[in-house]
């Protein structure tokens, strides 16, 4: 080609030449539907005669809820994306899967340079139901600012939140999120906590079989029709041995021959020493570390058992693998620690496990035979809700990993 005529392709911009083709340089990072999605929370037929004033009707907090479909919508693309981590190797959803109801499957997160995280990474099932009280530890009271600990964590995403803001008004496809959202394209990171905190208040499971089983059923003392005989009496043992801790955590309440979705027992202790561990200093100390005080040592949060056949590894350290392990260790695994919750004290009489020998020390745990573990166990797979796993509101919008 002669010097003239390459000169005279570049002046009128020749297709092929040297340009990148239109289709390439546009392409978005993300996709979202041509109509917003509705976050309003659904609800499951369970809640059909029963008082709701205080479920959420939207995704949104006081305040938010003009714009609340709006918000959660700038939230989801934001929850998954890599960008808001410092190599941009993860994203929010990276430590909470859909699929596995918003945890990672890990006994320890992984964060963005390879090195583990403190902790198991919680589910955010219902998360938006707690009024305040977030992290295993407790350590932060207002989802707004819960939503930015992980970015901004050394380990876990290692964003500052100047960069943060840099970074995210530098995205034109962000542009209309944010207008749409607030009414301007204006980036701060309290906008962006906003939009974010709104997403997780519009994870709602409410779709289980545990949700459907009263309208599905005719009321009697035994339980649900629906229910086989072994998830029934693991819903009684449950709800005897168990749910002063869980029930509030889970949105479950229960009384006799009805079993519905609600709040439950709200003077329940909101965090709790399980006997994990004996006490020592390497031990994590859980709300100790926050307060400073010994009583609070080994403390943790009782997580909520929504979708819980779904959220393995069990405890905050992910110890044990299996639902199994964790109700052998409730029978017969607790440690005396200085601080155990009384609800788990000696109990020498118990049929399970085996009378002790002569002069051993009584027991600590939930007297729980190996069939009431069992059924315990069948009763908690009934909390499961594929619905909620695979709604597309919740789903991942970045296209290159949409498309593997």
């Amino acid at each position: 080609m002669s010097r003239q005529l390459f000169l005279a392709c570049l002046a009128t911009g020749l297709p092929g030449l040297l340009a990148v083709p239109a289709a390439v340089a546009q392409a978005p990072r993300f996709m979202l539907p041509a109509t917003t999605f509705d976050y309003g929370v659904v609800r499951g037929p369970a809640t059909v005669g029963r008082d709701t004033s205080r479920d959420r009707d939207t995704a949104a907090a006081p305040g938010n809820a003009a714009r609340a479909n709006e918000l959660a919508t700038l939230g989801r693309v934001l929850f998954y994306d890599p960008l808001l981590s410092r190599n941009g190797s993860r994203s929010c959803g990276s430590c909470h899967e859909q699929a596995k109801a918003f945890t990672d499957g890990r006994a320890r997160s992984l964060g963005f340079d390879g090195r583990l995280a403190r902790r198991s990474s919680m589910s955010l099932s219902n998360l938006g139901e707690r009024e305040s009280g977030f992290f295993w530890d407790d350590r932060v009271q207002v989802l707004e600012e819960m939503v930015l600990r992980p970015i901004q964590d050394p380990v876990e995403m290692g964003l500052d939140l100047r960069e943060l803001e840099r970074r995210v008004a530098s995205e034109a496809d962000y542009r209309p999120l944010f207008r749409q959202a607030f009414g301007d394209e204006q980036v701060s990171p309290e906008r962006i906590g906003r939009a974010l905190a709104t997403f997780v208040r519009a994870l709602a499971s409410r779709s289980s079989r545990f949700d459907w089983a009263p309208s599905a059923s005719s009321p009697s003392s035994s339980g649900f029709s629906t229910f086989s005989p072994e998830e029934n009496r693991g819903m009684r043992l449950f709800f005897d041995a168990c749910g002063t801790c869980h029930a509030r955590e889970s949105r479950l309440s229960y009384c006799r021959g009805c079993v519905i979705s609600g709040l439950h027992d709200r003077r329940a202790p909101a965090l709790t020493n399980i006997g994990l561990d004996l006490g020592s200093k390497k031990d994590d100390p859980g709300l100790g570390g926050i307060t400073g005080d010994n009583e609070d040592r080994g403390r943790f949060r009782a997580p909520t058992l929504r979708n819980i056949e779904l959220t393995a590894p069990y405890m905050h350290d992910g110890r044990f693998a299996t639902l199994e392990e964790v109700l052998r260790f409730y029978a017969s695994g607790v440690r005396p620690h200085p601080g155990l919750d009384p609800r788990f004290e000696p109990r020498g009489g118990a049929s399970w496990p085996p009378p002790m020998l002569p002069n051993e020390r009584p027991r600590l745990g939930l007297a729980l035979q190996p069939c009431d573990q069992a059924d315990i166990i069948a009763f908690l797979k009934t909390l499961t809700d594929r619905t909620f796993t695979n709604d597309p509101r919740f789903a991942d919008p970045f296209v290159a990993r949409a498309q593997r």
